[in-house]
């Protein structure tokens, strides 16, 4: 029997330079992923119990999806790109991961790294609006480079941290998060939808699905755009698997 295809659709992966709170405001001291995580730990947890074990293996890897990690912004009063130097710096690193090109403390195990990276989706101000939204797609596009830049499947804007249903509401359902959504479908590109209906309530999923029906109101099918609903995990596991990567619904 062939071993089953897989395309993983989810994987964060952080360098050590960004391993700590400054680059990550999540990321506290004594974090479990406050290390490194490349490629060669995510190829180590994927690696088949079977191909360990001699026997033959169960699935065949095909690459994955890159997903921005939630780095941190700048005070507001920057300019855009001092403020979004966080989200800019990831880039940088997805483009070094596709190039094969690692600073020096960054593992690339081999030539691999690039061709596993399939797509990325990466952080954009869609609660800015979509004039603000463009001047940083520019940004990006400039850092990322032609070769990362192509491999850009979509964008994303956490908003399971907003617990306060009020604001949550004001923000998905506003005219700029609304018409940046708009603008990202027209342009091709999807969105990951991150809601947290465990540690902030089923109206999150709802006011997202309002979000969705008003993105989608007055568009025709090519720019409807299309939606990917995160899964929140519970909490950090410990485990290499979860912590190089977690799955996409």
């Amino acid at each position: 029997m062939s071993p089953q295809a897989i395309l993983d659709s989810h994987v964060h992966l952080i360098p050590r330079s960004a391993a700590n709170s400054t680059s990550h405001a999540w990321m506290h001291d004594g974090h479990p992923l406050q290390r490194q995580w490349d490629v060669s730990h995510y190829l180590d947890a994927t690696t088949n119990e079977s191909v360990r074990s001699g026997q033959p293996q169960a699935f065949q890897l095909q690459g994955f999806v890159y997903v921005e990690t939630d780095r941190a912004l700048g005070p507001k009063d920057l300019d855009p790109h001092e403020r979004w130097r966080g989200p800019l710096d990831e880039v940088a690193f997805v483009r070094r991961l596709v190039e094969g090109t690692p600073r020096e403390g960054e593992t690339n195990p081999d030539a691999r790294s690039g061709a596993l990276l399939l797509g990325s989706v990466l952080w954009a101000p869609v609660d800015q609006g979509p004039q603000v939204l463009l001047q940083y797609l520019k940004l990006a596009e400039d850092v990322a480079g032609p070769l990362a830049w192509r491999k850009v499947k979509g964008f994303r804007y956490l908003v399971q941290g907003i617990k306060d249903q009020r604001a949550f509401t004001k923000l998905v359902t506003g005219d700029a998060f609304i018409d940046a959504l708009k603008l990202l479908g027209k342009m091709g590109y999807a969105f990951d939808v991150g809601v947290d209906q465990r540690q902030g309530g089923v109206w999150q999923l709802q006011g997202l699905l309002e979000c969705i029906r008003r993105v989608r109101s007055g568009c025709t099918q090519d720019e409807h755009g299309v939606f990917v609903l995160s899964e929140r995990p519970a909490s950090p596991s410990g485990s290499r698997e979860v912590q190089c990567a977690d799955t996409a619904t």
